[in-house]
């Protein structure tokens, strides 16, 4: 397993690095879903007044909160992903988890602050990424190069 640990730009406006790191991650990936638990989301705020005229509000954090507050975790796939971080302002605390789509969750809950603070929350994960404050923990199955792009053999 690698290990990576980053420190955030700007703690109240992390969700762009995010987005980037699960890019980062996703990357090459077929057939994955995120499991999302222990999420402290901030939404992006709009202001009281927006001058086109009324600026409805936007129901998706709020409803990926709601949905994790009842069952402990909710499975995204990239796209699903994608959009929440677009709607949100930072992650306070989270836990993202890739694993094949055909895992079998059960009763699955992970945290930022782990008993095993450096093993994977779940047994089929290709990775995880905890966000706490202003650090983001990535652990991996593969070696990355933080720069976006997979590391290659130097011999191939």
């Amino acid at each position: 397993m690698n290990f990576y640990t980053i420190e955030s730009n700007c703690p109240n406006d992390n969700s762009d690095e995010i987005l980037g790191i699960v890019r980062l991650l996703t990357y090459h990936q077929q057939n994955i879903v995120w499991l999302l638990s222990d999420l402290d989301i901030v939404p992006k705020y709009f202001g009281d007044y927006h001058p086109t005229g009324k600026k409805e509000p936007r129901q998706l954090v709020y409803n990926f909160t709601s949905k994790i507050q009842k069952e402990g975790f909710i499975a995204a796939s990239f796209t699903e992903l994608q959009d929440l971080l677009v709607e949100t302002a930072s992650i306070r605390r989270g836990v993202f988890l890739c694993v094949p789509d055909s895992t079998v969750l059960g009763d699955f809950y992970a945290h930022v602050e782990p008993q095993n603070i450096d093993a994977f929350q779940h047994e089929c994960a290709f990775h995880e990424v905890r966000v706490l404050d202003d650090l983001i923990y990535i652990f991996s199955k593969y070696d990355l190069d933080m720069n976006g792009v997979f590391e290659q053999d130097e011999t191939s």
